[in-house]
């Protein structure tokens, strides 16, 4: 039986607020209410998302400025993370 396939796009272009980042992560991944903006919560709700393969675009890291960019590493590991654990299901692409 084959999975199903979803697409996510998550562009940091133009973000100057670190406040934004997760809510921003949590609409454009369509994270559920309950998604406690944090680390762990992210990892847990990348891992409810292993019943399909998923591809994760993230765009516009480098547009960020440097302390942003040095606060997106830890997030950015968690997609990575994600996709060397399960590789079956997500495949994170770098766009910028």
């Amino acid at each position: 039986m084959e999975r199903e396939h979803y697409t996510y796009t998550v562009d940091f272009s133009g973000l100057k607020d670190w406040r934004k980042i997760y809510p921003l992560i949590k609409k454009s991944m369509d994270f559920p209410d309950y998604f406690g903006e944090n680390l762990s919560a992210l990892w847990d709700c990348l891992t409810d998302y292993t019943c399909s393969q998923n591809i994760i675009t993230i765009k516009g890291v480098k547009s960020l400025s440097k302390s942003l960019q040095q606060y997106i590493e830890e997030i950015l590991a968690i997609f990575e993370r994600a996709q060397t654990r399960y590789p079956e299901y997500f495949e994170i692409r770098y766009e910028d």
